[in-house]
């Protein structure tokens, strides 16, 4: 059972937030096969890209092409992100989990924490009048593990997120983790045999916000 003892809410943005994880997916490998071709090298770093979905965008392209590539990678990606966030929509029930965390907790700091670019996640709020609920955007600056380790967390804490590299993070500095599952991407979504006892799994935020109303 969820411990409602937390005092702190950590919210990843791409797969719980919004449901963009096939976009993005799709998007990189069109960026890297346009710009350097359908090679088995670039076929590898499309899949190293994907698989650790939360982790900066910039910091795995590194990992396969040098900075001037990435620039021009980058450059494209991240057009094809701002064009695609024009027209999203929060996922399913979190307009409706938010404005219960105010009512019904008003002392709880909510948190996006995500490996994405801050300005792209704070357009998306501004845009969908939700950005005021938040206490702050830790974004690609740093990475999820560090942004965590910064921070003075208890163990009732709260991170929500779709990942291996995000349950890594929750694992690490020991927190409650809720996996979200509907909007999942199997390249990166976390192991079955999982053994964290701290973990629970939900399909959206209106299933998330019904069992914490029980």
């Amino acid at each position: 059972m969820i411990s409602k003892n937390f005092e702190n809410i950590f919210i990843d943005f791409d797969g719980v937030i919004l449901d963009s994880n096939k976009f993005k997916e799709e998007a990189i490998e069109n960026v890297i096969f346009d710009l350097f071709g359908k090679y088995d090298y670039n076929r590898k770093a499309i899949k190293y890209f994907n698989e650790f979905a939360g982790i900066g965008r910039k910091k795995k392209l590194l990992k396969f092409f040098n900075e001037d590539e990435v620039v021009n990678i980058l450059n494209l990606y991240n057009s094809k992100c701002k064009n695609y966030l024009t027209h999203a929509k929060p996922t399913i029930g979190f307009k409706d989990f938010l404005i219960y965390f105010k009512n019904e907790f008003k002392n709880t700091n909510l948190y996006i924490l995500s490996g994405s670019e801050s300005n792209e996640i704070e357009y998306f709020l501004r845009k969908n009048f939700i950005l005021n609920y938040f206490r702050g955007i830790l974004a690609s600056e740093k990475s999820k593990l560090n942004h965590l380790l910064s921070m003075t967390l208890k163990s009732d804490d709260i991170f929500i997120g779709d990942s291996k590299s995000d349950l890594k993070a929750a694992m690490f500095v020991n927190m409650q983790f809720i996996l979200m599952e509907g909007f999942r991407s199997d390249n990166s979504y976390p192991a079955e045999n999982n053994s964290y006892k701290n973990i629970y799994k939900t399909e959206n935020f209106f299933t998330l916000l019904n069992y914490l109303k029980l």
